[in-house]
């Protein structure tokens, strides 16, 4: 019998990937003297004001806005302890807040501590770490370009060991 002589089709080069464009979201702000100050939706319902800190190393929340969510705070609930502006630490409830939305950002299971002190929040690097910040002062705008968290090396839930073994040692 003769041979036969199989030839496999040349396979097409792989189509390239589409580049995943990066969301850039870009936030006005008011400037109040040296801070900036913007106005969130909690869990698609309840508005707060929030400074805005990319440095701090936790979100802050007003104890009325936990109320007004509907958010029971009782001994189960986790706490943290916080040095306030008195020097004594003070053991506060910690809380996960649904969803946080500005404008067109929209962040899911924020960790907030709950502070009865303060009528606005803080938002800070828990928050920040899922964006590239840039801080436009001229314009008054604040650009916020999406980051993908599972791509980036010791940063886990938006922070790195240290503060998780921080966190992991303040709570009961």
């Amino acid at each position: 019998g003769a041979a036969v002589l199989a030839v496999a089709p040349t396979p097409a080069p792989a189509p390239k990937a589409p580049r995943k464009e990066k969301v850039v979201h870009v936030l006005r702000y008011q400037r109040a003297g040296q801070e900036i100050s913007l106005g969130a939706t909690l869990s698609d319902r309840v508005r707060c004001e929030f400074k805005v800190d990319t440095g701090a190393s936790l979100n802050t929340i007003p104890a009325w806005a936990v109320q007004e969510l509907g958010i029971d705070i009782d001994s189960d609930t986790p706490t943290i302890s916080l040095v306030g502006i008195s020097g004594q630490p003070a053991r506060v409830p910690l809380v996960t807040i649904p969803s946080v939305r500005i404008g067109s950002v929209y962040v899911e299971n924020v960790e907030m501590a709950v502070l009865d002190t303060m009528s606005t929040g803080l938002l800070g690097m828990p928050f920040f770490n899922h964006f590239q910040v840039r801080i436009d002062p001229a314009e008054g705008e604040l650009r916020l370009t999406e980051i993908d968290l599972d791509k980036v090396e010791g940063v886990y839930g938006g922070m790195g060991e240290d503060a998780w073994r921080q966190r992991f040692a303040q709570l009961h």
